[in-house]
């Protein structure tokens, strides 16, 4: 999970070059699961990069790509601020179809973070994390540096599902939580392979 900061001025060539990087990689990167670039402020410098690869040997590939040396050089030279996540994955569900770019409304993702009291697998294992609550897509993880630090990413069709939604989050985790917050994302890319269902409590 990357935080990234732009000028207003860079937001077009920022924009468009993660859009190639992202669509290139789902076209020819079977290993990279899923990627989403997203903003968080109506001016699109707040941006949240997630990627979520099947393995470290997918992560080097995409690494070693060439539109992500594309990338890594636009990135150089319109960066404001930079922050990385790293995070271990325990969940990610995608819809029956892959997801590409955006649909129209624009899809809206709800980023949540929540540090766990107790025991993160089986707190996870009371949330309802499937999609049933109309999300597109979730993905679940804890951070590498802290066990108990959740990050829940939700996409939702729109923002009204989406604001929706949040609210009911913010009911579930406000309790054996601390430290919570959560951030609405408008969604520019989005690349995801159909029927992932990935789950792993280690």
């Amino acid at each position: 999970m990357y935080r990234l900061g732009i000028d207003a001025t860079d937001r077009a060539r920022f924009t468009a070059e993660g859009q190639h990087n992202l669509l290139t990689s789902h076209q020819t990167e079977p290993g990279t699961l899923a990627m989403l670039a997203t903003h968080a402020d109506a001016a699109g410098t707040d941006n949240f990069i997630f990627e979520v690869y099947r393995d470290a040997a997918a992560y080097d590939v995409h690494a070693k790509s060439p539109q992500f040396k594309r990338y890594g050089q636009v990135a150089q030279q319109v960066l404001t601020q930079r922050a990385m996540t790293e995070l271990n994955p325990k969940l990610l569900i995608s819809p029956k179809r892959e997801l590409r770019l955006t649909d129209d409304p624009v899809p809206t993702a709800v980023l949540l973070q929540a540090t766990v009291t107790g025991d993160p697998t089986t707190w996870m294992a009371r949330q309802p994390l499937g999609l049933t609550d109309g999300a597109m897509l979730r993905y679940v993880a804890t951070t590498t540096d802290q066990a108990q630090r959740v990050v829940i990413l939700s996409l939702y069709p729109d923002r009204r599902a989406a604001q929706k939604a949040l609210t009911a989050w913010q009911g579930r985790l406000n309790v054996n939580t601390t430290n919570f917050a959560a951030r609405l994302l408008t969604v520019d890319t989005m690349v995801c392979h159909a029927d992932v269902n990935f789950e792993t409590t280690v």
